[in-house]
């Protein structure tokens, strides 16, 4: 396709992308909070136009740390979201070297894998770099993986040959944390009276959920930390102004931690992009979450 073909189809795709979401969005604070306890990540400097490049390729790893009541051991997540899996191309292949040598106890996938016109190739190749975590990998629906026309039970079946759990709905409980997985805010039917049947009172419960705009539901004492994608952080951020574009279900949580109540979120940029292959001042992220026992707590 030659270069002109491809940006006359990204302007289509624009035009539809407004639909989805808001240009110059009521929340766009250039201001990211970082971790209760300190965020920390390798800044990459470069000129507007190289940025706006080549940036969608420079992926991050950032370290997040923030302690957690009645946590009884120091546990490490990797949270992957909207990686949007197209094709196995010179992108795919940066990303798994980017993986190779990760190492978390427990790595979670919060939707949006896929996207349109996936092959089951580029699956097949990320889940071979993709880190497994040593207290299990899970998984949760995001708005693509119901746009591609797939349900949760047939997610459930193909995720489950590269060993990880989707959660749809339902918890499932580790020897240190409890996870929860919502369903897609935008496509699916989460209910958010189940939540609270399923969490867990003498260890932490932690919540996967997309579209970050679901958290004031999802806020709850017994629940610790919710993580959430589906932003891309704007994926085009202005200087001094923020998120030029955020996608439906996102509200003012586009970016890194918020808190409400004693309920820590925590959005991540994601790694893929949406509309155009473009970032600004966004790069793609692949997030570690340090969760660590509170001390003051227990004394």
């Amino acid at each position: 396709m030659s270069p002109i073909k491809r940006w006359l189809k990204y302007l289509k795709t624009i035009k539809r992308a407004s639909k989805k979401g808001a240009f110059f969005p009521q929340y766009k604070s250039s201001t990211i909070h970082a971790a209760p306890q300190g965020t920390a990540e390798i800044p990459t400097a470069g000129s507007a136009l190289r940025r706006l490049i080549q940036e969608v390729g420079w992926f991050r790893i950032s370290e997040h740390h923030i302690e957690i009541n009645t946590l009884k051991s120091p546990v490490r997540i990797l949270h992957i979201t909207d990686v949007h899996l197209r094709d196995s191309d010179d992108w795919l292949q940066r990303l798994c070297q980017c993986m190779n040598g990760l190492e978390a106890d427990i790595v979670v996938i919060t939707g949006d894998l896929i996207t349109r016109g996936w092959t089951r190739e580029a699956l097949d190749l990320f889940f071979q770099a993709c880190p497994r975590g040593r207290l299990g990998t899970y998984a949760i629906m995001g708005n693509w993986e119901y746009w591609s026309g797939q349900s949760p039970a047939t997610w459930r079946e193909v995720l489950s040959n590269y060993d990880v759990l989707l959660l749809c709905e339902e918890s499932h409980q580790t020897p240190l944390v409890n996870i929860y997985g919502t369903d897609d805010h935008l496509a699916g039917q989460s209910d958010p009276e189940r939540l609270e049947k399923a969490l867990c009172d003498d260890i932490p419960n932690i919540v996967l959920t997309h579209s970050p705009a679901f958290f004031p539901k999802l806020t709850h004492p017994a629940v610790s930390l919710v993580l959430a994608g589906h932003a891309h952080g704007g994926q085009i951020r202005i200087p001094k102004l923020g998120a030029l574009w955020t996608p439906k279900g996102t509200d003012q949580y586009i970016a890194g931690w918020f808190k409400q109540d004693n309920t820590h979120l925590f959005v991540s940029r994601g790694v893929g992009w949406s509309v155009a292959p473009l970032r600004l001042l966004c790069p793609p992220e692949l997030a570690f979450i340090h969760c660590t026992p509170n001390a003051g707590a227990r004394n």
